[in-house]
């Protein structure tokens, strides 16, 4: 009953890849959708059909899996790796501890890759105000394209930050006088 109008229609095509997508159809595009459009049902109506182009390689026209997900910590003069399959031996090397990883981080190995999951785990590494830096890239194995190996990169922000502010304050009763605050704050969430 909506009219045909084309945006409509693009809205429709974004919501059926983020569905795609979200069912772990990493390598499909909004490119490889066509959208068949039938007039001739007459009184003013249109019949439309989605389908998917016809020559698409086989690694687009499957979902996708996560091997295993890994995150580095990068600062100035390092960088550490750390497999979220297995929990860490000495976990005080990393900037942020395990278990709160773990509980971020929603994309896990052995599971469907979702557009949904891979945006909620940024969101929820973001939420921390302990990053200065996220990123996320996705790793085809060589020997079987449907299968992911997600890599997280983030930078740590500095644990501690100070600022200093001063004002001058004036009273009713004609004083005027400095006024100076000092704060520290330290991001420390254990």
């Amino acid at each position: 009953g909506e009219d045909f109008t084309l945006q409509n229609i693009a809205s429709d095509r974004k919501k059926l890849i983020e569905t795609l997508q979200n069912a772990g159809w990493i390598y499909l595009n909004r490119d490889n959708v066509l959208l068949l459009a039938d007039t001739t049902g007459g009184h003013r109506t249109v019949k439309l059909r989605y389908k998917l182009e016809s020559d698409l390689p086989k690694y687009k026209t499957q979902p996708v899996d996560i091997n295993e997900v890994s995150i580095t910590f990068k600062s100035e003069d390092s960088s550490k790796t750390l497999n979220m399959a297995e929990e860490p031996e000495n976990p005080k090397e990393y900037e942020l501890r395990y278990k709160l990883l773990e509980r971020a981080i929603e994309l896990k190995g052995g599971n469907r890759y979702s557009l949904r999951t891979a945006s909620r785990s940024i969101s929820n590494l973001s939420s921390l105000n302990m990053l200065s830096g996220l990123s996320i890239k996705y790793e085809a194995l060589p020997s079987d394209s449907l299968k992911l190996n997600a890599h997280l990169t983030v930078v740590p922000s500095n644990r501690f930050t100070v600022s200093a502010e001063g004002a001058v304050t004036t009273k009713s009763s004609h004083f005027v006088g400095p006024s100076v605050g000092i704060r520290l704050t330290q991001k420390n969430l254990f």
